[in-house]
């Protein structure tokens, strides 16, 4: 088992089982798929048509008290539909939390209601993903109790919260779940959740029976049945997010190193940066455990951040931005005053090398932010969409700007791989402090956001609106970018796959010369990479993907080639 060392660390406070598929069936929803995934493939260098949203509700929080903010979730299945997680009625606040009664609803790609589930206690939700095999993991913590269904009933008689982790099939019945103090001691606020290609899950917690006496963050790996199986501990103050790549690469972001430094999977680090213990850190972990490199920046608070694998070709990081900050070689201004919204953008390739840095061009009274959550996606082409909060009017670059009439309003913006944004969009409401706080990417090439409003929240041609104007309260969205305009240039005859369906492995025919092979899931993750090939027939081994749908993808210097082939158990 792999050791990682924290001390007096703080956790920032910012499933499903799917059906087999018959063979006829298969066939009739495969140019959905296609064009689902193709959707996601497409990348354009210069600005796209606004996206449009196509639906949208409420979902009213119950409070009869005032509370902190009600983190809501949201991920997308292989059918397009959408998991939306939250509390649904308060119970109490706790630190910079609210907590209560949770709900776990599904909506159908059209916004209808598929189910919901409610789960009673006193807990929030931190983090939500569907894994490869179609079942849901959702983390987050409790005081005093929750239940999930009768056979997963947690109780605590500590002061400090408790860290959970649930997986539930795709009608939204428990599977498994775990509370962490019972099986590891004591363990705080969890942060950070992804899965891998063979539906294995990774999260971090801290360990502790409170705050002050926190003193180690464990990054987990569990089966799909919720065996432990890894465990990489450090001895950095924070972790925010967390992801893996296809090759088995954590990466892993926080803040607030001490000016000591920090130890990671069992080595120390200096950060030699500024900031006096104000800082932000980036580590990739090799499959062992073992650390490949640390990235730090220094800043003037501990800011909240997210990273996200770009396959197997790197990661992009976000995170506040509030001063001036250094990255390597690249200075980052921050924001034109104190109390203007910014952040932080970089592309990184597998080195840790920066490809660039990006901030937002912000002005007097004019920003934009983000506030944890999971407020960034990346897709299968690199593109990277993200979602916080914005004031004013934001001229993004490349023709593309975005006004915000509201104090703040919800904001969505995607960059493209070379660090062009493509587009921007906001939710408006004239009167409040809103913001997007999670997003996913769908198969059919949508986005779907939740974030938090009060009163009557517009979005394009659609309006929500909760009767009680005192309340805050969480929406969902589904946002359709209509660019599905590549099948025709990707599908090309000359790429072939055998046998198809297939058990072990699959030949594939390569016409031309190709720098990459990929193969991704009907998520756009992409399970496995082969490097350079030409003219020939390359053999892929299949071992760790699970039965289900997947596209075969080469790129190279003739472009891209595209096959849809089938696992079979």
């Amino acid at each position: 088992m792999l050791i990682f060392l924290t001390n007096n660390c703080i956790l920032h406070r910012k499933f499903l089982q799917l059906p087999k598929i018959k063979t006829d069936f298969m066939k009739k929803l495969l140019p959905l798929l296609i064009c689902g995934i193709f959707t996601l493939i497409s990348n354009t260098a210069g600005a796209q048509t606004s996206p449009t949203f196509t639906w949208a509700v409420p979902e009213v929080f119950n409070t009869t008290s005032s509370f902190n903010g009600s983190q809501s979730v949201v991920a997308a299945d292989q059918y397009s539909g959408v998991a939306f997680a939250s509390v649904e009625t308060w119970a109490e606040n706790y630190n910079p939390y609210s907590l209560g009664t949770l709900q776990l609803r599904h909506y159908l790609a059209n916004g209808t209601s598929d189910w919901n589930k409610i789960f009673t206690g006193k807990a929030t939700v931190g983090q939500m993903r569907y894994a490869a095999n179609g079942n849901l993991y959702i983390t987050g913590h409790y005081r005093t109790s929750v239940e999930f269904g009768a056979q997963y009933s947690f109780s605590s008689a500590l002061v400090g919260p408790q860290a959970y982790i649930a997986c539930f099939d795709n009608a939204g019945n428990t599977l498994w779940a775990i509370d962490m103090g019972q099986q590891f001691g004591p363990t705080l606020y969890t942060e950070g959740l992804a899965t891998d290609a063979q539906s294995n899950v990774y999260f971090a917690s801290c360990s502790g029976a409170n705050l002050s006496t926190a003193n180690v963050v464990s990054i987990r790996k569990f089966s799909p049945t919720g065996q432990p199986l890894a465990t990489i501990q450090q001895s950095a103050n924070d972790i925010s997010s967390l992801d893996v790549d296809p090759l088995g690469n954590v990466y892993v972001t926080g803040s607030c190193l001490n000016n000591n430094g920090a130890t990671f999977g069992g080595v120390h680090y200096n950060h030699n940066v500024s900031g006096n213990g104000y800082n932000r850190y980036l580590v990739r972990y090799r499959p062992n455990g073992i650390p490949a490199w640390v990235k730090f920046s220094g800043d003037v608070t501990c800011p909240i951040g997210e990273v996200k694998c770009n396959g197997a070709q790197g990661a992009y990081w976000i995170g506040e931005l509030l001063h001036d900050a250094t990255f390597d070689n690249i200075t980052l201004t921050g924001p034109a005053n104190g109390g203007t919204w910014d952040y932080m953008l970089a592309r990184l390739d597998t080195a840790g090398n920066y490809v660039w840095v990006k901030e937002v061009a912000t002005q007097q009274n004019t920003g934009a932010g983000i506030l944890g959550g999971h407020c960034m996606e990346v897709d299968a082409a690199g593109n990277v969409t993200i979602t916080g909060t914005q004031t004013g009017e934001i001229a993004w670059g490349n023709g593309v700007s975005s006004n915000a009439t509201g104090n703040y309003d919800p904001m969505m913006v995607r960059y493209n791989p070379a660090g062009t944004v493509l587009w921007a969009k906001v939710a408006t409401n004239p009167n409040t402090h809103d913001f997007g706080y999670s997003l996913s990417n769908s198969p059919d090439g949508s986005v779907y956001l939740t974030g938090m409003t009060k009163g009557t929240l517009t979005l394009d041609a659609l309006t929500i609106t909760n009767p009680n104007a005192t309340i805050n309260y969480n929406f969902l969205a589904k946002l359709s970018t209509g660019v599905v305009n590549t099948a025709e240039a990707l599908i090309k005859p000359a790429l072939s796959v055998f046998p198809n369906p297939a058990t072990e492995c699959i030949t594939v025919t390569i016409d031309g010369t190709v720098q990459q092979i990929e193969v991704l899931d009907l998520l756009g993750r992409v399970c496995i990479t082969k490097g350079t090939a030409s003219r020939e027939s390359i053999v892929l081994p299949l071992a760790g993907l699970q039965a289900g749908t997947y596209l075969i993808r080469t790129s190279g210097k003739e472009g891209s080639q595209s096959a849809i082939f089938h696992k079979a158990e």
